[in-house]
């Protein structure tokens, strides 16, 4: 299996992985919030984060980043259409 990124470089498990892991910068612009929101997520605990050995990296998993949203309820959905006229 190839890796698109590179012609004829072999896919890896850890180009695979490196795909599915964002910095906080990438985070923060994924969801159009701050990076001092980011981290305040992984500091409350409300995201998952990880850390590289013996670096200052911050590396967040793409799942986990995409676990903060919710889903407008109903609700919420014709409050904010009411709001709005």
């Amino acid at each position: 299996m190839q890796n698109p990124d590179i012609p004829n470089a072999p896919t890896t498990f850890a180009n695979h992985e490196t795909r599915d892991l964002l910095t906080v910068e990438q985070a923060a612009n994924h969801l159009q919030v701050s990076q001092s929101s980011i981290r305040g997520y992984i500091r409350t605990g409300r995201l998952k984060a990880f850390r590289i050995a013996g670096l200052r990296k911050v590396l967040i998993p793409r799942e986990e980043l995409m676990a903060l949203l919710e889903p407008l309820t109903e609700f919420t959905e014709l409050t904010d259409r009411m709001n709005k006229t």
